[in-house]
């Protein structure tokens, strides 16, 4: 059972490929057959539901209008990441974040002298 699941999921992945190759001129999703869902506004934190472990890890891994084939276990995403923003630095979180780090780094040092 595990080796016909295997088998195929790399058939899901490589026609996801197939797919994805096709996105790289930036039709729409749909006149491929495929289901789009758009995300935005997704931080390092973020947590989609149905997503593997390390899709986050993946998407930040991404460049601009780059397509790429996602392995989720018992399907494959196929996602684009159309656009890249800057963090908000007025959020109270990214300013939290800031300031741990801040004082992480001047401890570290503080503790290397």
């Amino acid at each position: 059972t595990a080796w016909q699941a295997q088998i195929r999921q790399a058939a899901v992945l490589a026609q996801a490929q197939e797919l994805a190759d096709q996105v790289l001129p930036w039709p729409e999703f749909a006149t491929l057959g495929l289901a789009p869902q758009r995300e935005e506004n997704l931080t390092r934190r973020s947590f989609l539901e149905g997503t593997p472990p390390d899709f986050n890890n993946q998407i930040f891994d991404m460049t601009r209008g780059e397509v790429r084939v996602i392995d989720a276990v018992d399907r494959a995403l196929v996602v684009r990441l159309d656009d890249v923003r800057a963090p908000d630095l007025t959020d109270e979180s990214v300013i939290a974040q800031r300031r741990a780090l801040a004082e992480s780094a001047t401890a570290g040092i503080a503790q290397d002298v």
